[in-house]
């Protein structure tokens, strides 16, 4: 019941975990003067070190009792990733002092806790990756791992089946977040916000004895951050749920308690008032203008994206930056787009929103050429059209980019340093291949500084906390200037000191591209309080009923603000 950690850890004698003597009812987790590590902290990147790797969280002290609902507060380098991966028994724990003691009652029956993050995310990606056999099926295309696979449903009846020892009806949650469209799907088809809910289902169905939840509303459409917000509302009365939180208005009103960190340290806890849980954060309503059931009745027709309204205000002369028309776009019987047109001119920075699945990411990979489907379709971005036998990398040369993708693919590469990370930005590549010059170190430096980073330059980024690896990728964009900069929810995992800088220098480098021209800056987001005023395009995603096979269907809608407003706002 009590867990010891009977292993040596290096430089330290095996100090076995004991509970001290006296009851611990009520009590789920206590610690008294702990020291907790990084999970994965004792692994070969730290054998090199003469004293160990440092902990993270520093004499640590803190009481969960049975009743109690707490969130974690604290921002990217608080530690409040370590403190998940201790109570789900994937960190090392160690008192510091002689009455020092570490008690996880959650440890029981040799099950383990879920945690529900961005970083749990991209493994079951490369999970699915191993079951992808594109390269040996006609036409390129396979799904790879599909949804009802990754969930074992896939010979299920009901999807209520084994979906846990409490009583909880799991087919409304499946309703509620859309899952059943998506069941047939390959999970590197879904966007990012489907996948978050993929992974909530999975965690549900397995009915762990705990739930760690880290910035469980980020990725989530308006719609669907309202469906699962009164669904935890529910669950946190019947199981042990413990949620992670960058932003205190991220915090749910069934939240009984706080605790706050700062720099591996307990700043402070408190007990929140009935008057706090009573009022509901602005963040949960906030509209994204695409997430919203629109109502509208099933149509006949089956084209998922058709553009119903006219584009607001007038179009700019001259060579456009970005030019589609007529896309068409599918994965087996999920038609992504049909018939989409989109033109996009130089110095016309664009904000794109939409709902889970609309396509937004699907749209940027056509963009950047990293979708397959992109040389099928009429397609120019920067003067390059798409064509059989471009070269992918002359378009990358001409944007930059922060992507869910583009995170996953640097993750992959054990032995990157943050300021190889930010060089590989000026060749456009994931790694970092050529000698560079002392002018491009300093430069890369200089944007590792303006992302609030300087001191990072030789951390693996790998070890890096997930805001932290996104900040670095915001660098690496930022490190030159190209045509276009391509930001797909580059402020995910942000705390809000981060999120502020990183939105602050996005205002500069728009403020400066009035007099060089470039970048123009395209920015994807479901939070309208990052709709900066100088984003004076609007691209528009809404709900439009259902195809036949029981598909979303979306229109769009391109609302553009004229130049001197945007210059005045």
């Amino acid at each position: 019941m009590f867990p010891a950690f009977p292993f040596p850890l290096p430089c330290f004698p095996a100090i076995p975990i004991i509970p001290p003597m006296f009851s611990q009812q009520n009590i789920l987790v206590q610690s008294l003067h702990c020291d907790i590590w990084a999970k994965d902290a004792f692994g070969p990147s730290s054998w090199g070190l003469p004293f160990g790797p440092e902990p993270v969280l520093r004499d640590f002290s803190w009481t969960w009792k049975e009743g109690e609902v707490w969130a974690i507060l604290g921002s990217n380098t608080s530690g409040k990733d370590a403190l998940a991966y201790a109570l789900v028994g994937q960190a090392v724990v160690r008192p510091r002092e002689s009455d020092g003691f570490w008690i996880n009652t959650l440890l029981r029956d040799s099950r383990q806790g879920v945690v529900l993050s961005f970083e749990e995310a991209e493994k079951a990606l490369r999970y699915s990756l191993r079951f992808d056999e594109s390269d040996f099926v006609e036409g390129g295309q396979h799904p790879g791992l599909t949804v009802e696979g990754f969930l074992g449903i896939d010979s299920s009846p009901s999807i209520q089946e084994g979906a846990g020892r409490k009583g909880l009806d799991l087919s409304i949650l499946w309703e509620e977040l859309g899952l059943k469209a998506v069941r047939s799907r390959g999970l590197k088809y879904l966007s990012t916000g489907e996948l978050r809910k993929v992974l909530l289902f999975k965690a549900l169905r397995e009915d762990p004895p705990l739930l760690v939840c880290e910035d469980l509303w980020e990725g989530l459409d308006t719609q669907s951050r309202l469906e699962v917000t009164r669904f935890f509302q529910a669950l946190t009365e019947r199981r042990n749920v413990l949620f992670l939180c960058d932003r205190e208005d991220q915090i749910l009103p069934s939240v009984t308690h706080v605790l706050r960190l700062r720099d591996g340290r307990v700043e402070g806890e408190e007990r929140r008032s009935e008057d706090d849980r009573r009022t509901p954060s602005f963040y949960f309503f906030t509209s994204d203008g695409g997430a919203a059931d629109s109502g509208t009745d099933s149509l006949s027709s089956d084209s998922v994206q058709e553009n119903r309204f006219p584009s607001d205000g007038p179009s700019p002369q001259g060579q456009p930056l970005i030019r589609m028309k007529n896309i068409h776009v599918a994965y087996a019987d999920h038609l992504v787009f049909d018939g989409f047109d989109f033109e996009l001119y130089p110095g016309e920075h664009c904000f794109i929103q939409g709902p889970n699945g609309c396509g937004k990411s699907t749209l940027v990979k056509l963009i950047t050429g990293d979708h397959p489907q992109g040389w099928g379709n009429e397609i120019v971005v920067a003067g390059i059209p798409r064509k059989i036998g471009e070269r992918v990398q002359d378009v990358r040369m001409q944007t930059s980019l922060v992507s869910h993708e583009l995170h996953r693919s640097f993750l992959s590469l054990d032995e990157i340093s943050a300021l190889e990370v930010v060089l590989s930005g000026f060749f456009g590549t994931v790694g970092l291949y050529e000698p560079v010059g002392e002018e491009k170190i300093a430069e890369a430096k200089e944007a590792l500084k303006i992302c609030g980073l300087s001191g990072y330059e030789s951390r693996l980024f790998k070890d890096l906390p997930w805001g932290v690896q996104r900040l670095v990728l915001a660098a690496r964009a930022f490190v030159r200037r190209p045509p276009l900069m391509i930001l797909d929810e580059p402020c995910t995992g942000l705390d809000d000191e981060h999120r502020g800088i990183l939105l602050e220098a996005l205002n500069r480098i728009a403020e400066e591209a009035k007099a060089t021209g470039r970048p123009t800056i395209l920015l994807v987001s479901h939070d309208p309080a990052e709709r900066l005023s100088f984003l004076g395009v609007h691209l528009l995603f809404y709900p439009d009923g259902y195809t036949k096979n029981g598909q979303p269907r979306y229109r769009w809608k391109v609302i553009r603000t004229p130049v001197q407003e945007v210059c005045s706002a």
